[in-house]
């Protein structure tokens, strides 16, 4: 195919370069509209799986000025990968329709009609350093800037909210840094950040003062003054974080050195302020309320919420996982694992913890596991059985275990303000099942259990007939793959998520595994039983 498109392209006044790195490179022009020319660099993958990757030789509109989906260099963003599927077994006709198609968006970025998008990709046009962003409560205003001790003038690590929390991150992924810390201010902002095209990008704090005059006048005011205040520190630099609705985005100020070798006069001049250096800083945020909240935009996380699993077998340790992941443990919130039981070989094949916690407890092992991806939540183990265990201050009481008997007692021990949920496994994995109490008047796990017996709410219609494996009464379990532990936790994740945003129905969940049965009681909410020992007492 290679030759054809060599040949088809040349046609269109391309030449063939060379290949390197699995790309074809080809040059050529590029004409739009108005019958003017661009000249470009081509680079196309020899798998033709993925639209070509074009390069402006030159930079239209000339001057300093930031183009819309054009990078300084010349990177030309003409289509959105996953908005189209590149051919590759017609890759002439899709490479001549990308052609047409980044002459199309070249001509529209000329004329000045995709201005606005650089809204959509500041960062694109925002030439910072690399820096993270740690805040985990909502207090604009003082912050902490953690600089490279050894390359203060360049580069700035985070800003923090707590410097010692956000240093646990760093080390946690191998940053150990030989820190400074610099005064840091956060500072909020209605405006949505958008370049300057008259002049961009801002060298000076008055350059940058000047661009957020046309933004958010009251922004430029904070800015000034917090950067007055921090010359008062007597520290080499400053870091500004801005909080718009769109961005979060910053820049570190340097102050100069006075006569007699100190940082920043404790009374630096307005008049002088304006000429300080400034460098901007492109933020990732470390915040686990960002990491959480990202993947489910529009609804609750656990934050802030104090919730208990009890039980960290195979269903209660990929459920803890699928719960660290959704906020739990952040902000005020809290994530206790209570299993008084260890770590055998033979549950390693379907746990979520493996050889390193071999013998050890199970709720101590899951949490240290747990930690060393996220450091700093609140995961707490009580390596101790659930009847002994305080299980009487949280939001919700997960139920685990599998065990039909504790399930029954957990529900009547707890107070009558905290949610409960059960989960568990039907059978070898015919099916799992979850049941959320969140009110009087819901079915708890002994109302379905007394329903069960009348033949009702029942997870499938055909018998289920449980088989034990093993040798000895010490070494029988139900055998069923790890899959089957999975479908379970996230059937009770999701159900703990539709309860801390508030629409937990229907609260009775079944999901059917096994194809050689069907399904007997639909999704439902049902009623507490009459005369239930557990629920109603």
């Amino acid at each position: 195919m290679l030759p054809g498109l060599i040949c088809a392209l040349k046609q269109r006044g391309f030449n063939y370069l060379y290949c390197h790195e699995s790309q074809h490179y080809f040059e050529g022009e590029l004409g739009i509209q108005d019958g003017s020319t661009h000249q470009i660099l081509m680079r196309i993958h020899r798998s033709f799986t993925s639209p070509p990757e074009i390069l402006l030789k030159s930079v239209p509109r000339g001057g300093s000025s930031p183009l819309p989906h054009i990078t300084p260099t010349g990177g030309f963003c003409y289509i959105d990968d996953e908005s189209i599927v590149f051919d590759c077994f017609d890759p002439i006709a899709y490479t001549y329709n990308c052609l047409n198609k980044a002459a199309e968006v070249l001509w529209r970025i000329i004329n000045g009609e995709l201005d606005d998008d650089l809204k959509e990709e500041f960062y694109s046009v925002w030439p910072g350093s690399a820096a993270f962003a740690d805040f985990e409560t909502p207090n604009f205003g003082c912050c902490h800037a953690i600089f490279f001790r050894k390359d203060v003038k360049c580069h700035v690590l985070a800003i923090t909210d707590d410097t010692d929390r956000t240093l646990k991150k760093l080390k946690s992924f191998g940053i150990l840094p030989d820190y400074l810390l610099m005064p840091g201010y956060r500072i909020p902002t209605s405006a949505s950040p958008k370049p300057d095209l008259s002049a961009w990008p801002p060298k000076t704090l008055g350059e940058l003062l000047t661009w957020q005059q046309k933004l958010d006048p009251i922004c430029r005011k904070k800015i000034l003054e917090r950067v007055l205040q921090g010359a008062l520190a007597g520290k080499p630099a400053c870091a500004i974080v801005i909080e718009s609705p769109r961005y979060t985005y910053g820049f570190a100020v340097y102050y100069p050195k006075t006569t007699s070798g100190e940082y920043a006069p404790k009374r630096l001049k307005r008049k002088i302020a304006p000429q300080l250096e400034i460098k901007p800083l492109v933020l990732d945020r470390l915040d686990y309320n960002y990491i959480s909240e990202r993947n489910i935009p529009g609804l609750k996380t656990f934050a802030n919420k104090r919730i208990a699993i009890v039980g960290c077998g195979t269903i209660g340790g990929y459920l803890a996982d699928v719960l660290m992941k959704s906020g739990a443990g952040t902000n005020k919130g809290s994530l206790t694992l209570i299993d008084h039981g260890w770590l055998a070989p033979g549950n390693i094949g379907r746990h979520r913890l493996g050889f390193p916690a071999l013998y050890s407890n199970k709720a101590k092992a899951l949490v240290d596991e747990l930690l060393s991806q996220a450091p700093t939540l609140r995961i707490v183990a009580i390596p101790t059985s659930a009847l002994e265990a305080n299980i009487y201050s949280y939001d919700l009481v997960i139920d685990a275990t599998g065990d039909e008997a504790l399930g029954h007692w957990l529900r009547q021990q707890l107070p009558p303000n905290t949610a409960s949920l059960s989960v568990w496994v039907e059978g070898e994995g015919v099916a799992v099942r979850a049941l959320l109490w969140n009110s009087p008047g819901d079915a708890c796990a002994r109302c379905l259990f007394e329903a069960n017996r009348q033949n009702r709410l029942r997870a499938v219609n055909e018998p289920i007939h449980q088989i034990r494996s093993g040798h000895g009464c010490e070494g029988l379990y139900v055998a069923y793959p790890a899959t089957v532990s999975l479908h379970a936790a996230v059937l009770a994740g999701e159900l703990a998520l539709d309860w801390v945003n508030n629409k937990p129905s229907p609260k009775l969940r079944t999901r059917v595994l096994n194809s050689n049965f069907t399904l007997a009681t639909p999704d439902c909410s049902p009623p507490a039983e009459p005369g239930c020992p557990s629920c109603n007492s």
